[in-house]
């Protein structure tokens, strides 16, 4: 049985609420074989209507004599039908020796079976594979919804020789004719950098930030719109569509904002009030294409007039996709993204341990007193701790073996530790400072906790590039006792 999928001109038949056409498949029975192919649709919104299954016999019942009998056992998966399907069903065209009547058995609403028996001379039926709609073997149409989005959709069609009055040989034959699967699914996440960050002068953000990205969470492999021409992108499924991004709190301040879009940037046109809050990006068929390869960044940026504020909020982002022919895309909804704020002017930046591992210490003494002390290094540093107010190096304890007394993460800034400029490596310093220092900016009191710790440092913005490296020793009564657990 040869399976052709038409997805154009008269082989459309318009869907039932409104899905964008029919599924149409050609069954080609081929005298002692059924050759059987998997046809897959790229729709992941709602799917409610008629597929077509154009049935060409071509002479292959045609040894089985005058009063021979043909049952055809249709079976849905993942689908029911979504009304009765009717007696005139199964459309003989002219060839009435090729028609199977009203269904026999099953096709209620809600049903996933149904069966048809062939009515006259089921051994004459011999016309060619011919076009939906022309004189041939004749088409059943089915009113089909999905149950469960994002699941495979199979029509399976059984043909069954039930009375033999000739010489057929065949025996019963069982064809997954058509699966429908979800085959994109994208997400919107808050920006690559560090979300809508922008430069402060009082209480206006300026600059630009990036708030938000469109990426492709999943791409099946080898999903076809027809068994011969493999799908070359997302552009056959929708031939563009539309971003909105939306600030609820107001526009005000906002300058543009931008689509930084695979197949060209696409600048975003501000709605007018009462929806002056809203930008709209028109993608093109290129733009949505692109999306397949990776993030797209969404930007925005002030529109440079310091009397102007931009209020700290976050946006929401969502898509809708135009259709294209025989697709029915889900849109994305509408989901937050990151949010606009304020600059502080410092970064923060994570010291490498040695030889390049991450900088964790399981277990360390942080009493104020007593016990295996810490002497941490940290070298390369790009500050001396003093170019900005909110300057320090950061420590952070995600276990311990007594409650903390305040929050797990405190900061030491330059009067806390030993700060000494490296000589020869301009810009660079080195810190040095204890566990007892660190016990004390985590205000512990107490003679009997340890915990593990990390290290970050807390950078002004034009400070050079590059992350330091951190050391520990242990000392204990002054001798250095190794790297193993404190006691």
């Amino acid at each position: 049985m040869k399976l052709v999928q038409l997805l154009s001109g008269a082989a459309a038949v318009a869907l039932i609420a409104g899905a964008a056409s029919a599924q149409t498949v050609s069954v080609d029975a081929v005298a002692g074989d059924f050759i059987g192919q998997t046809v897959m649709s790229e729709r992941t919104g709602a799917l409610s209507g008629d597929v077509v299954l154009d049935m060409t016999l071509d002479g292959v019942f045609a040894a089985m004599g005058a009063g021979g009998q043909v049952q055809v056992d249709v079976a849905l998966t993942n689908a029911t039908f979504s009304g009765i399907v009717p007696a005139n069903a199964w459309n003989a065209a002219t060839d009435t020796d090729c028609s199977f009547g009203a269904p026999s058995l099953g096709g209620g609403a809600g049903g996933t079976s149904v069966r048809f028996v062939n009515q006259n001379q089921i051994n004459l039926c011999d016309a060619a594979l011919g076009v939906l709609g022309s004189a041939d073997d004749g088409f059943l149409t089915l009113p089909l919804s999905v149950t469960t989005l994002g699941q495979d959709v199979s029509v399976t069609v059984t043909f069954t020789p039930i009375a033999d009055a000739g010489g057929y040989t065949g025996a019963a034959e069982i064809e997954s004719l058509l699966s429908f699967t979800q085959a994109y699914n994208f997400t919107i996440a808050a920006g690559a950098a560090s979300s809508g960050l922008f430069d402060a002068i009082g209480d206006d953000l300026l600059g630009t930030g990036e708030i938000g990205s469109i990426s492709l969470a999943a791409l099946p492999v080898g999903v076809r719109e027809d068994l011969a021409t493999p799908v070359a992108g997302f552009a056959t499924a929708s031939t563009g569509g539309v971003i909105t991004v939306t600030f609820p709190s107001g526009a005000d301040g906002i300058g543009s904002v931008t689509y930084k879009a695979g197949g060209g940037d696409v600048a975003c046109a501000q709605g007018v009030a009462p929806a002056d809050n809203e930008f709209t990006c028109a993608l093109s068929t290129a733009n949505v294409d692109a999306m397949v390869a990776g993030s797209d960044l969404i930007d925005i940026a002030d529109d440079g007039d310091p009397l102007t504020t931009i209020t700290v909020q976050t946006p929401t982002v969502e898509v809708a996709f135009t259709d294209a022919a025989s697709y029915d895309v889900a849109d994305v909804a509408a989901a937050n993204v990151g949010e606009l704020e304020l600059d502080d002017n410092v970064g923060v930046r994570v010291p490498l341990g040695p030889n390049g591992a991450a900088n964790s210490f399981p277990w360390t003494n942080l009493r104020s007193s007593g016990g295996t002390q810490s002497n941490f290094r940290i070298t390369g540093l790009r500050t001396d701790l003093a170019q900005d107010s909110d300057e320090c190096i950061r420590v952070t304890v995600s276990n311990s073996s007594d409650a903390l007394p305040g929050a797990a993460t405190a900061c030491l800034d330059a009067a806390d530790v030993t700060i000494a400029a490296d000589g020869v490596a301009a810009s660079t310093w080195t810190a040095s400072f204890n566990s007892t220092a660190v016990a004390n900016a985590l205000g512990i009191t107490t003679e009997a906790v340890n915990g593990d710790i990390s290290f970050d440092v807390v950078t002004n913005d034009s400070a050079a590039a590059g992350v330091g490296e951190i050391a520990r020793l242990l000392l204990k009564n002054g001798i250095v006792t190794g790297t193993g657990f404190d006691n």
